[in-house]
């Protein structure tokens, strides 16, 4: 910070002998002069190194209103992007700082910024860091915004939570005794007018608390009043995006500031961004919520902690693990596998196998991975079990319209039948092994599984006894026997709801008002009653 004008330098390149009495010295190129201890203020910028610029800058943070005169920044001092971070910052614009007039402020301005800082991070602890290369001078803030009310997006999406405010601040020489700090803003979901709007009220902050600390009072005021003062703290306030396929600055923004000047920036800025960004910290939020609370199990309804609980993301119902492993594990003991569902009353929401891999004891969590496999084989028209090793083999594929019967286990090779479930027997007929089994007496029955083992014969056997008892689901195909109760069926695959005498979709009033029954002859033989005797003494009052 040497004298003022040399005495035989280069002007632009530092003084020789100050014919002040400055601080410090300065190399020149015509001589080399040492200053005493006056109150010279001057510059000296070496033409080869810009002050405080980046060759990225593409939205770099603007100057604060200072004082009139500009000290330059020494060198190596330029505020580079901190380690990792986007290029959202691109460089950093001259702070115009005021230099301190007397060693005596220099030392407690020193040790106020000193003092601000630990208030900073001791407030700030997780939401501060220093910015590389910005020589401890530069630092940001995530500062969180508070909220009353959710907000909406375009689309009616609501967020209980919002990303913070991106802070940065870069401490001047002179702060805060003769200039105030520069600073920058950054935000995802705040347009270009509304951050400058914002930066507009930090410099009124920083204009009233003239020579006095103000970088936390910045913090706080846009921790509590920025929403406020932007209208989105009223009811159904709505956020506004950057424009499909655009940059996300309007036009009126590109009035708020010339290139390179600006300090106040939508970042991202495409929309997709923007809302993945929106999105992302939501579901962040809601989860920390949900793990520091104490949940209400929704079976046994006592109290547990997050850890005790689980919540299940298809329909965000919480339940106490001990009761959804217990519930889950009858379900699979009934066949269920398909569909361990939510016990919350009417929900039906499915369980994920993520889920059920983390309650269900190890040899339970098999024994579900092989029903849902097998469940999800049988639905696939192009998949037969092999009649050897019963793994799954895929059909060829179809020859003129026609559906291939040939499979090929991949597993021990066997080529087979995939309607007779025989070796494969190429052009020839099936043997049918379905209607002789039906037309034959035991002797008959016997020689069948002499001759194509007693595996296969049981599976016709088994499809038999399927065929005679049960019926296909009119909307996925399953077979469904019933064994009691009324004509109203609702599949345990699909949770389709139908009548057993006519296959129809079940509606309200359809035993009441349709040709069908409610009751067959099975249900009274179950009950052990006639059916006027039932109609005489009970009243049905649901499924009419």
């Amino acid at each position: 910070r040497g004298g003022g004008r040399g005495n035989g330098g280069d002007a632009s390149r530092g003084g020789g002998r100050g014919n002040g009495r400055g601080r410090g010295s300065v190399k020149g190129s015509g001589g080399r002069g040492r200053g005493g201890r006056g109150r010279g203020r001057g510059t000296s910028v070496r033409p080869d190194r810009a002050p405080l610029t980046d060759a990225r800058a593409t939205a770099p943070i603007a100057a604060a209103a200072a004082p009139t005169a500009a000290a330059a920044a020494p060198e190596g001092s330029a505020a580079q992007p901190r380690a990792g971070a986007s290029v959202q910052w691109g460089g950093a614009a001259a702070l115009l700082e005021g230099d301190a007039s007397s060693e005596a402020e220099v030392d407690a301005d020193a040790a106020a910024r000193a003092d601000e800082l630990l208030a900073l991070e001791a407030i700030y602890s997780d939401e501060m860091c220093q910015v590389e290369g910005g020589g401890g001078r530069t630092f940001e803030l995530r500062v969180p915004i508070e909220l009353e009310a959710p907000l909406s997006l375009p689309s009616g999406e609501r967020l209980d939570a919002l990303p913070p405010l991106t802070l940065r601040v870069r401490h001047g020489s002179g702060y805060p005794s003769s200039s105030p700090p520069g600073f920058g803003l950054r935000c995802c979901w705040l347009s270009d007018g509304q951050l400058e709007a914002l930066a507009a009220s930090l410099d009124g902050l920083s204009a009233a608390a003239a020579g006095e600390l103000c970088v936390s009072a910045w913090a706080e005021w846009l921790r509590t009043e920025a929403a406020g003062q932007l209208e989105l703290l009223e009811e159904g306030a709505t956020l506004s995006l950057p424009a499909e396929g655009g940059t996300g600055q309007a036009g009126a923004d590109e009035a708020t500031a010339s290139a390179g000047e600006r300090r106040a920036q939508r970042w991202p800025r495409s929309r997709a961004e923007v809302l993945a960004r929106l999105r992302q910290h939501a579901a962040a939020a809601d989860a920390a919520a949900w793990a520091s609370a104490v949940h209400d199990c929704g079976v046994c309804f006592d109290e547990y902690a997050s850890l005790d609980c689980t919540r299940l993301h298809a329909c965000r119902h919480t339940f106490c693990k001990s009761c959804l492993r217990g519930y889950w594990s009858s379900q699979l003991r009934e066949g269920h596998a398909t569909a361990l569902l939510c016990p919350h009353p009417g929900c039906g929401a499915v369980a994920s196998p993520p889920e059920a891999k983390a309650l269900l004891p190890a040899g339970e969590y098999e024994t579900y991975e092989r029903l849902l496999l097998a469940a999800s084989l049988a639905e696939m028209t192009d998949t037969s079990w092999c009649p050897r090793c019963e793994y799954p083999a895929q059909l060829e594929p179809r020859v003129e319209g026609r559906a291939g019967r040939l499979a090929i286990c991949a597993s021990c090779g066997t080529s087979f039948c995939a309607e007779c479930r025989q070796a494969w027997h190429g052009i020839s007929p099936c043997a049918n092994l379905a209607a002789r089994w039906r037309a034959s007496d035991e002797r008959g029955r016997e020689t069948l599984r002499q001759k194509y083992g007693d595996r296969l014969m049981e599976e016709v056997e088994s499809a038999e006894w399927i065929r005679s008892n049960a019926k296909a689901c009119p909307k996925c195909g399953v077979a469904t026997e019933k064994n009691g109760g009324c004509n109203h069926i609702s599949c345990r695959t699909c949770k389709f709801e139908w009548c057993w005498l006519c296959g129809c979709k079940y509606e309200p009033g359809h035993y009441k008002n349709g040709p069908c029954e409610q009751f067959s002859q099975d249900f009274f033989d179950e009950i052990d009653m006639t059916p006027e005797d039932f109609r005489a003494n009970y009243v049905v009052m649901n499924h009419q």
